[in-house]
């Protein structure tokens, strides 16, 4: 295996990330821009911290990005595809994932996202004690089960359940961080800690990495994270000649039509995107952003209502250039395609 590299600047928010937890915090947040290869730093900080004979770590990822996260763990550390014999237990795997069809909760490094590993919240919100808790120690770590003498349904879902019946966490990173204060998200990170505070371990550290340390409803992350350990800009990203520099915006005349106050859907706002790509984009491969599904999936249409061949691609469903729906796991041949200059462009949302 080649040496695993990252950035200069990736090398300080990793030691930052360190820094933050030597000082006591249990979780810090990274705040990178889009681009910054925030997957590379988690991946290094996993490689880095964890020892699979004794720790164990915890991806969460955003659902449609798991295999993709799983992927890219593979190809930077490749030892991780082999299993491992840890303190107590048979050989497993060193990184395994947790989705709807596919279950390893006796891997080293467990990769899953908040819809699968919290698959029923409970209903009861009073702490976890001492009596809802079968312990089993192992080497320095713990294998923790809802007791016969609990009267809960579970401790934290029924998959969290069976993963932490493997072992307790060292790590915990969270791709995406602004999702971390969801439902499912603040049950799982405090039973977690709940469970650490019953045995008297430090407490799991959570490590959180995002493009956008805000949230649109205005929920704080500070909910979750106790600190920004980090922190680079897109102007930073432009200015160090990490990101290409965009060109300045352009103007378009929007048709308001009846409702004055629908900013986002003017009535024509799909054809003037085309109109204006048409006028200053047409000769360059493009890929482009929705803000939703619905929309991603018309402005590819009005693409395609102009003779251009534009994809749609998001998590559950591909279109092709001709209009055609396939399969999901049509996505990597549609950026085939595009690389091979069949297409014009692809409009995703939520996979690019």
């Amino acid at each position: 295996m080649g040496e695993f590299t990252i950035r200069d600047y990736q090398q300080l928010c990793h030691a930052a990330t360190l820094a933050a937890r030597q000082r006591g915090f249990r979780s810090s947040l990274a705040s990178v821009f889009t681009g910054g290869g925030k997957t590379e730093t988690f991946i290094y900080l996993l490689k880095q911290t964890i020892d699979l004979r004794n720790e164990r770590g915890l991806v969460m990822a955003p659902a449609h990005l798991v295999g993709q996260t799983y992927a890219r763990m593979m190809n930077r550390v490749p030892v991780w595809g082999d299993k491992v014999k840890a303190d107590g237990y048979d050989l497993v795997k060193a990184v395994g994932v947790e989705m709807a069809d596919r279950e390893d909760p006796n891997s080293r490094i467990v990769v899953g996202s908040i819809p699968t590993v919290t698959d029923r919240v409970p209903t009861d919100t009073e702490p976890l004690t001492l009596d809802d808790l079968e312990i089993e120690k192992v080497g320095s770590n713990y294998r923790v089960r809802k007791s016969s003498r609990s009267q809960r349904r579970v401790l934290v879902s029924e998959r969290m359940d069976g993963i932490l019946a493997n072992g307790l966490f060292h790590t915990i990173v969270w791709d995406e961080a602004h999702h971390a204060v969801s439902k499912g998200g603040n049950l799982l990170r405090n039973r977690i800690w709940e469970i650490d505070d019953l045995l008297k371990r430090p407490r799991t550290f959570l490590a959180g990495y995002t493009a956008t340390a805000t949230r649109k409803d205005g929920v704080a992350l500070g909910n979750a994270f106790q600190c920004i350990s980090f922190h680079r800009s897109v102007t930073w990203g432009i200015e160090n000649n990490y990101l290409v520099p965009y060109q300045k915006p352009i103007r378009v005349h929007a048709q308001i039509g009846r409702d004055k106050d629908k900013v986002l859907h003017v009535d024509n706002w799909a054809e003037m995107i085309v109109t204006a790509w048409e006028a200053n984009g047409k000769d360059r491969l493009t890929l482009g952003y929705g803000p939703s599904v619905q929309d991603a999936e018309e402005l590819s249409q009005a693409f395609r209502n102009r003779g251009y061949k534009f994809a749609f691609v998001d998590a559950n469903k591909v279109i092709d250039g001709n209009g055609q729906e396939l399969r999901k796991e049509a996505q990597t041949d549609m950026l085939r395609q595009a690389y091979q200059g069949k297409l014009h462009g692809i409009i995703n949302y939520g996979v690019f």
